[in-house]
């Protein structure tokens, strides 16, 4: 009865924020009163405004644009502040040109959605790309329509309000379209980027070359504990549960990492465990260092499984079964060393679904709080083997 209660308030809240948000986007679109400037030939913008997971397995795309079909054009991005360090660490020689845009003050201020749109307008885009597979009409679109471009090309939308990706993808002069539902967005992100350049580059998993990151240390393994929501957040009884079987069968530190909400849990975890808490201390570019040279990395699904994955470190996800075969079935996408937990009643009807499960599953926070720490050791157990059976194999 709660999950119903939960689920159908949750129906309320979209139905009642797809209808605000289809009322902003109509107001905002009709509030574009900007110059008309020249538009300039061989001028492209892509426009990547989503989180730092949805980059990172996005960025090894970057370079695409230099190869292909816009080899010859200027190339900016529009991108999300908070992985700028990432790209500025990582991706800089990519593009040419990066304009940065504060999501939530986007959203917030009239002012500041004002000068973002403006300063694109100005640089006059022949060519504005958005890749997003999921896009926003209050960030994407609306930063697309700010740029006058005559060529506008996107991926077709696929928000679960049919409505609202209708009007989104009228607004495009070219579409791409997956043939493949259940594709996970390494996959589909690589994909669509050889469509939109013209390429037939293959790449097997995301990558970060980590030459200038690995360090000597004692062995380690690296539990990040921070999500976006509370639907995705383990619990903190798991995580002590967790860390106590790990430490009694097996030598080595256990670090727990997570953001600055995260340092009160970090820190009731560590006194209970002696684990030891680096959570709300590091910067990105410490977290790949902390993650490249882990023995595993054990993370709620969010951005430091993507980064696990890019680093080619052993990684196990507890997922809630939310968009699973986009971010964290990386098993079925044919990226290995990595294993994903999903709450019994997920499991339940995928095997129901025979693995085809395409419909948005919607998952309450009971869901997650369902993962049993032995679930969980239980996989990290098969996934070490595994790594020692493959190390073994090779020599």
């Amino acid at each position: 009865m709660l999950r119903f209660l939960s689920l159908l308030t949750r129906k309320l809240q979209s139905h009642k924020h797809s209808k605000r948000e289809i009322k902003n986007f109509q107001k905002w679109k009709a509030e574009q009163n900007l110059p008309s400037y020249f538009c300039n030939t061989k001028k492209l913008l892509i426009i990547r405004l989503d989180d730092i997971g949805d980059y990172l397995l996005f960025r090894n795309m970057l370079c695409f644009y230099k190869r292909g079909r816009w080899k010859d054009y200027e190339i900016t991005l529009l991108g999300n502040i908070a992985w700028k360090s990432f790209f500025d660490e990582l991706d800089y020689s990519n593009v040419d040109k990066v304009v940065w845009v504060n999501k939530k003050q986007f959203l917030k201020s009239e002012i500041y959605r004002a000068e973002v749109c403006l300063r694109i307008r100005k640089e006059g885009f022949e060519v504005v790309v958005c890749p997003s597979r999921t896009r926003p009409l209050l960030l994407d679109d609306i930063c697309m329509l700010a740029t006058g471009a005559t060529k506008k090309i996107a991926s077709k939308n696929t928000f679960i309000n049919k409505n609202w990706n209708k009007l989104s993808d009228n607004l495009y002069n070219e579409l791409y379209k997956s043939d493949e539902k259940c594709e996970h967005e390494f996959i589909f992100n690589l994909k669509f980027n050889n469509w939109i350049c013209d390429t037939n580059i293959t790449l097997f998993r995301p990558e970060i070359n980590t030459d200038n990151y690995k360090i000597d240390s004692n062995p380690y393994i690296l539990c990040f504990i921070g999500a976006s929501t509370r639907s995705k957040r383990w619990t903190k009884k798991q995580w002590k549960q967790f860390v106590k079987l790990y430490q009694q069968n097996y030598k080595g530190d256990v670090y727990i990492a997570g953001g600055q909400e995260d340092v009160v849990t970090a820190d009731a975890i560590s006194a209970k465990t002696s684990a030891k808490s680096i959570a709300g201390a590091t910067t990105l570019e410490d977290m790949i260092r902390y993650v490249c040279n882990a023995t595993c990395v054990i993370t709620n699904d969010t951005m430091s499984a993507h980064l696990a994955v890019s680093c080619n470190v052993p990684a196990i996800i507890i997922a809630n079964g939310n968009n699973y075969f986009r971010f964290a079935a990386y098993e079925s996408a044919g990226i290995n060393n990595v294993f994903s937990v999903y709450p019994a009643r997920f499991t339940k009807q995928l095997t129901k679904k025979r693995g085809n499960l395409s419909d948005h599953f919607t998952a309450v926070t009971a869901d997650i709080n369902s993962i049993s720490a032995e679930e969980v050791f239980s996989k990290y157990v098969q996934l070490i083997d595994n790594n020692l059976n493959h190390k073994k194999s090779s020599t």
